[in-house]
């Protein structure tokens, strides 16, 4: 699997998005486009 960094800005009225929102809706995203993620092997896990 090769590793890809992404970078991104809030402009616009999406500034006032908190950050766990646009975590969640960024994690939303990525699973329905189907891109393969590593997650953490914690009790809860999230993407890594």
């Amino acid at each position: 699997m090769r590793t890809v960094r992404i970078w991104f800005q809030k402009i616009g009225t999406a500034r006032f998005i908190s950050h766990l929102d646009l975590t969640r809706c960024m994690s939303r995203a990525i699973h329905r486009a189907k891109i393969p993620l590593w997650y953490t092997q914690g009790f809860n896990p999230r993407a890594f």
